[in-house]
Parts: C-alpha cells; structure tokens; sequence
C-alpha cells in the first residue's frame, strides 16, 4: 500500500507519528523559566496550525501562534470578547485556587475591550499604523486561531473557552490537580498512513493549481 515505481525508482512512504489534533496536551518542562506547556494542534481541511502555551515560573501565561510570539494569554482573551475581568476569570474556572493562579495575567495587558485588545496584539506584531494593525490582528485572530472552530467573527467566543481550558488545564498541573500528559501514549498522537500522506499531497497541488488559475482569470 505504500510502495511505488516513479521513474523507474522504487519509492515507499513512510507513516508518520504527529500529536493529535484539536486536543490539549499538557506537560511539564524541566529547568529554565517555563514551569508547564500545553500544545494544541488545530486541524481544518488538512491544514495544522500549531499553538503553543507556555506558563512561566511567576505565573503569567503566553500563547505562540501564525507569526505570533509569547502573546500574553489576557491580551488575546480580551481581542476575543472576554471584556468583563470577573467573566473572564469564572469563564477560565469556578476552582478558586486555579483562579489566584491567574489574577497576575489580568495585568500584562492594559485592555478594557476587545478593540483594544486587537490593537494590543497589532502592536505586539510591530504594525505602526493604527488602521492596518487592527484589520492585521482581526485577520490573524479570525483565520489562524484554532481554525478548527471556525473562521469567522461568530466563533471568537468558543475560541476564548477552548484557551480557557487549555490555561486551566496547565494552572491545575502545575498545582498538581491533574497529571501530565504522556507524548509517547498512542492516545495522543495520530499515524499518518500513505493514503494520508497522498491525500495532502493531492489537496496541495490541487489548491495550488486554484490559486493559479484564479491569479491569472
């Protein structure tokens, strides 16, 4: 099933081991100033949009994505309608300890609403002009976070509690509530097989030829 003559050369595919997709994966990490991570990896039609959350020993959270580095976790859940700091806080868990845990991230953003937090993250992208970096941050927000949820305006909130169980998922490991998650467990990753493997190929050069004929029509 994975074996093939091109060109009169034998070829095979190999299968790959990739972390499951659209789940939270939480692990500690040993040494430096990072305490615990959690990775989510958010498929939508064969394409994976890697993210990344990242707890430091003092408490605050950051999130990577797209082009995004080390975001503070508050700033993002402001941009996403979380406007309210009582909402905000309930919405990421009624556990009181997890709570205090994140009161000091309700202070790496200086945001009240949701357009001030899109232009926090237009700023944090390094985009001087104030119209450009809102439509650049809207963009970023609406199409590469967790695209899995959707891609529209609407699914901003199912974004912001889907972060929010990631960031209470890593606060209650670090407080030992829960245990790790085990990156070598098969129940956390997925095998890519040839038909997979062929599959993207095939939805690449096919997506490729579209965006070709629609440049040139």
């Amino acid at each position: 099933g994975a074996y093939f003559i091109v060109n009169g050369t034998e070829r095979i595919l190999v299968l790959v081991e990739e972390i499951a997709q659209n789940r939270i994966i939480a692990t500690k990490v040993d040494g430096g100033n990072i305490s615990e991570i959690a990775r989510i990896h958010s498929e939508k039609d064969g394409y994976v949009q890697r993210h990344l959350l990242e707890r430091r020993i003092d408490g605050t959270i950051t999130t990577s994505f797209a082009n995004i580095t080390r975001l503070p976790v508050g700033v993002l859940l402001k941009a996403l309608g979380l406007e309210n700091d009582k909402d905000l806080i309930s919405t990421i868990s009624t556990d009181e300890a997890v709570q205090e845990e994140f009161y000091i991230n309700l202070y790496t953003t200086s945001a009240v609403n949701k357009d001030e937090g899109l232009d926090e993250i237009g700023k944090h992208l390094k985009i001087p002009q104030q119209e450009y970096r809102t439509e650049r941050a809207i963009k970023i927000v609406d199409r590469y976070l967790l695209p899995h949820l959707g891609q529209d305006p609407t699914n901003r909130l199912a974004k912001a509690m889907f972060l929010a169980k990631a960031i209470e998922k890593i606060i209650k490991l670090n407080l030992g509530k829960i245990e790790e998650d085990d990156l070598d467990h098969y129940s956390n990753k997925r095998l890519r097989l040839s038909g997979d493997l062929l599959e993207i190929l095939l939805r690449s050069i096919l997506l490729g030829k579209w965006g070709l004929i629609t440049r040139v029509t």
